[in-house]
């Protein structure tokens, strides 16, 4: 069964994925980002600063019982809090998506990030990359990041302090998507 029940059981849900969801100043951060770095760029798609997170595992759809179970698992993962500094844009050039992560990887996200995975498997679940490349999405149909642009030393950072990792529900709606919060995790 591919249908995926919110945690109500009743409204068959979207997609899934387990994130970093940032505070209100951390969100705001990035939002002046963005503003900053319009002028720069035409004809990209910005990601609604409601919508703005750095993603652990995306998920997908799943049968109600293994959700289940992927939210026990992540009640009981153990973790520490830490600073996350983004300071480096990037481009994926194939999925032409403008993002904004970290020149230096904390030791705290790769333990949360693999130790979540590690949980996951016990419920089938596989993760769709290869590498771990933590990064905040900003806009998307970017064709190519101005060379001037990339690299670590050529914006301030946003500092975010992670004391949690979250749950999140994308459902499409007449206006669009939207992501629900469905669980938080404290760390």
């Amino acid at each position: 069964m591919n249908s995926l029940s919110r945690s109500d059981g009743d409204t068959p849900a979207s997609r899934l994925f387990f994130a970093l969801w940032p505070d209100d100043e951390t969100r705001r951060q990035l939002a002046a980002l963005q503003q900053a770095l319009a002028p720069r760029f035409h004809g990209l798609r910005w990601i609604p600063p409601r919508r703005l997170h750095l993603t652990l595992h995306f998920l997908g759809r799943m049968p109600p019982g293994q959700l289940a179970r992927s939210r026990q698992l992540a009640r009981e993962l153990r973790g520490e809090g830490f600073s996350l500094k983004l300071d480096r844009l990037g481009c994926f050039e194939r999925a032409r998506v403008l993002w904004l992560g970290p020149s230096r990887q904390p030791r705290a996200l790769s333990q949360l990030q693999a130790s979540l995975g590690e949980r996951l498997a016990e419920v089938g679940y596989r993760p769709g990359f290869d590498r771990y490349r933590p990064h905040v999405t900003l806009a998307r149909k970017l064709r190519s990041l101005p060379r001037e642009l990339a690299g670590a030393d050529t914006l301030m950072p946003v500092i975010w302090p992670v004391d949690a990792f979250v749950l999140v529900e994308s459902v499409d709606t007449p206006a669009g998507v939207e992501y629900r919060v469905l669980e938080r995790y404290p760390l």
